[in-house]
């Protein structure tokens, strides 16, 4: 009975002293400083570490926009209110590549990614979606609410790829994906890690749980 007490307690340090030591937000892009554009003439935009790309749909395949297809006037570019604006005003469906290439280590414990945006104006509701990869991973895709006021949403990572992050650079890529006419802003993108205390804290506790588990087999 003692033992398992003891484990039992190890196993509420450790979520305990966790959920006191907290997470870190880090930022990824709140899109001010450099203006950057894409659109059907120039498909491709790289400035420091993000790239963005625009890509139209046609018969369920990707290919890049450009300037000799008369269909496309897909564009999307920072706006000086520091926010990514995508418009699509195509016949066809669309998608949007936003690529960052990270390489720091502190990544390698990433919990969630976050974006949050302004507004997502959509000619045909439920048809705008963003899919997060990570290296070659595809993480998920969410379906964007049809409403033009603030809303966020978050790709649960929880430390799945952090050998990627840990090997050297990594690309982040989020694809807006949307039918003709759908028009959205993104106002920012932010990470979550665990604190650094976090991490050794929960060790601590996982420590004391193994510890408890060698005394009952030794009993």
């Amino acid at each position: 009975m003692i033992n398992l007490k003891l484990s039992a307690a190890a196993a509420v340090l450790a979520m305990g002293l966790s959920a006191q030591a907290g997470a870190t937000v880090i930022p990824l892009d709140g899109f001010e400083g450099v203006g950057q554009d894409v659109f059907q003439a120039s498909p491709t935009s790289t400035v420091g570490n993000r790239t963005l790309s625009i890509y139209n749909v046609i018969q369920g395949g990707s290919s890049p926009v450009s300037v000799m297809d008369p269909y496309a006037s897909i564009s999307t570019g920072m706006d000086a209110n520091g926010t990514l604006q995508i418009a699509n005003g195509s016949f066809d469906d669309s998608d949007v590549d936003l690529t960052y290439a990270i390489n720091d280590a502190e990544w390698a414990n990433l919990t969630s990614l976050k974006l949050n945006f302004l507004g997502n104006d959509n000619a045909v509701p439920t048809s705008s979606s963003v899919t997060l990869m990570i290296g070659a991973d595809t993480i998920g895709t969410i379906f964007l609410p049809d409403q033009n006021t603030p809303f966020q949403i978050a790709f649960d990572i929880n430390g799945v790829i952090s050998d990627q992050f840990a090997a050297g650079t990594t690309d982040i890529t989020f694809t807006f994906s949307g039918s003709p006419e759908f028009d959205m802003t993104l106002d920012s993108i932010a990470a979550n890690v665990p604190e650094p205390g976090m991490i050794g804290l929960f060790g601590l506790g996982l420590a004391g749980i193994g510890l408890a588990s060698r005394r009952r087999r030794k009993a």
